[in-house]
């Protein structure tokens, strides 16, 4: 669900109970649009505060940020203020996505400020605001908006800071009568609809639900219901707000084990996935942004390079295009052969001057006749060997475009490879060996690297009886597995004629079961670009049987005595092995 008002109240109730009179004591920004802070408390608790276009959040992690060598200025700033300070209190704003750290510290001179950190959860206009309490002044924001980009609220250092305009009924105090006169301004729009244009903090699948609560039906405009109904309604809002402390948590999944969404009380709209309750909302929005969006840091750092491979892709797919198509037309140089020796078989019936002749193509069974066109400022002899050149000359042309179109194939197949690879990296250090790549083979250009990555390692499996199956996440380690650390009698795993990962399963001395082939079978169709497919084909052999042509680039193998399965990937089914690494 969007990370909405309700979200904010739990995640802000459960921050006022462990942060409160803590120390900020690290600062740091590992992404343009976040920043990570980090508390004195006996666990340590560091919170993560996003502006993400994409994800904007705010909530406790136990994850492990990078921390930049050189830190951005609104991370310096944020530094020279906070670090030292004490955290006063943990505030929402009239239930809306507004979260505010009072941090009371001091200056320069020793004197006590009190400063607010308010992270405004707002989709593409989310933000994060240093303000001194004292003057109402923005200190800086992450994200600067000028006069050019608005006319109504500007965010600039400097500045004073105002709240988002917000107009909606606090859903935790109001009166059910006000209400619905309220939702009756909104006749044309159904009832959950109406609710977002009342309400503040709330998110349309909580809307869905208090309507289903209420008995209606989704689609109904508010203009069908009477009085007594839509104050009904209101009260239904009332009761689900006024014990807001009692809730639970909760993930729901759906029959394929995949994560759908989270909620901090049950939501009747999902009557149909399986809700599973969690203690904590900092936990819930912790494991289900790091298990439904793990790779969107990746694709907002990488976002240019990914748009380039994607672009590249299309550009080398046109070219094999026409390439195929010259093929096709270089292909009929048979006949080309043909005409040729047909004219000098027919010598002495072509004058100078004929543009065209019909003669009998002793070719063709039974014999038919064929018309030749000719060059009438051309000898006969001449004619017949303009076809033989034109034969030659399509022979050369078959060879050449075999080449090309090959070479063609193989860029289209490394650069999709690679643009798998980097869009499903999960980490810093697996994203960079792919840039690494991209540069030796001159698609991007060197880059000054600051910091060294640690190298990745493979994903690591075991399957239900024990055997182990290691998948790689790039080409170096895809030649790492199949050419160094596996053995001759280990299987080799890869999809058919689809870019995707090399994926290794341990064999004993050459012995392995069924099951645990089609299990590394289905990691390979899930490590690979048909992962949402049905019936992917996956070609599997002896690693003995699989070599590196040499000169060939990293990843790149062929093999033989293989033999394919048809499988089909499925979140449930990778959950079932253990995963190590």
């Amino acid at each position: 669900m969007p990370f909405d008002g309700l979200c904010v109240y739990a995640i802000a109730a459960e921050l006022r109970k462990k942060i409160i009179g803590t120390k900020l004591h690290k600062i740091y920004q590992p992404m343009k649009d976040e920043i990570v802070l980090s508390f004195s408390d006996k666990e340590k608790s560091t919170l993560l505060l996003s502006a993400s276009a994409s994800f904007p959040r705010v909530h406790l992690i136990s994850e492990r940020y990078d921390n930049p060598d050189h830190p951005p200025t609104f991370c310096m700033l944020l530094r020279k203020y906070l670090i030292g300070g004490i955290v006063k209190d943990v505030q929402q704003k009239d239930f809306d996505r507004i979260m505010i750290l009072k941090i009371e510290t001091l200056d320069e001179a020793g004197c006590l400020m009190h400063l607010s950190l308010i992270s405004e959860i707002m989709g593409r206009h989310s933000n994060l605001i240093l303000v001194n309490e004292e003057t109402g002044k923005i200190l800086d924001a992450i994200k600067h908006v000028t006069k050019l980009k608005t006319s109504v609220r500007e965010v600039m250092p400097g500045k004073r800071y105002a709240l988002p305009l917000n107009d909606r009924i606090n859903p935790t105090d109001f009166d059910s009568f006000d209400a619905a006169q309220r939702l009756l301004f909104f006749p044309e729009k159904s009832c959950n609809n109406a609710i977002l244009s009342v309400f503040s903090g709330i998110s349309p699948q909580l809307a869905s639900s208090l309507v289903l609560n209420s008995d209606l039906n989704l689609t109904t405009p508010v203009m069908d219901l009477d009085n007594d109904t839509l104050l009904k309604l209101c009260e239904t809002i009332h009761t689900f707000f006024s014990d807001l402390d009692k809730k639970e948590c909760y993930l729901y999944y759906d029959s394929n084990e995949a994560l759908k969404d989270f909620s901090y009380s049950y939501y009747s709209i999902y009557d149909q996935l399986d809700a599973r309750p969690f203690p904590q909302m900092n936990d819930v929005c912790e494991q289900y942004y790091a298990k439904k969006h793990l790779s969107s840091h990746i694709n907002e750092k990488y976002e240019v390079t990914i748009k380039l491979l994607s672009s590249l892709i299309a550009k080398e797919e046109h070219k094999l295009q026409l390439r195929k198509q010259e093929m096709d037309s270089a292909l009929d140089s048979d006949q080309l052969q043909q005409y040729g020796n047909l004219l000098l078989s027919n010598l002495g019936r072509i004058k100078k001057g004929m543009t065209a002749v019909v003669v009998e193509n002793y070719f063709s069974s039974p014999p038919t006749e064929v018309n030749i066109m000719i060059r009438a400022d051309y000898s006969p002899s001449q004619n017949a060997q303009l076809y033989f050149k034109k034969y030659t000359k399509a022979k050369s042309a078959v060879e050449h475009l075999t080449n090309l179109i090959q070479t063609s194939e193989d860029v289209i197949y490394y650069l999709s490879s690679q643009h798998y690879y980097l869009t499903n990296a999960q980490n810093a250090a697996d994203a960079e060996e792919i840039i690494e790549s991209l540069v030796k083979h001159g698609i991007l250009k060197k880059k000054k690297i600051f910091q060294k990555q640690q190298p990745s390692v493979p994903h690591h499996y075991v399957t239900s009886d024990g055997f182990d199956i290691f998948v790689g996440k790039n080409d170096r380690q895809n030649d790492q597995l199949t050419l160094k650390s596996s053995i001759k009698d280990d299987i080799w795993l890869h999809t058919k004629d689809i870019p995707g990962s090399h994926v290794i399963l341990k064999t004993n001395r050459g012995t392995f079961s069924e099951e645990a082939l089609v299990q590394a079978a289905i990691l390979a169709a899930f490590y690979s670009k048909a992962s949402t497919s049905e019936n992917v084909p996956v070609d599997y052999a002896f690693v003995k049987y699989v070599k590196k042509p040499s000169g060939s680039p990293l990843g790149k193998v062929i093999y033989t005595n293989n033999k394919t399965l048809y499988v089909t990937p499925s979140n449930q089914a990778i959950q079932s092995l253990k995963k190590t690494k």
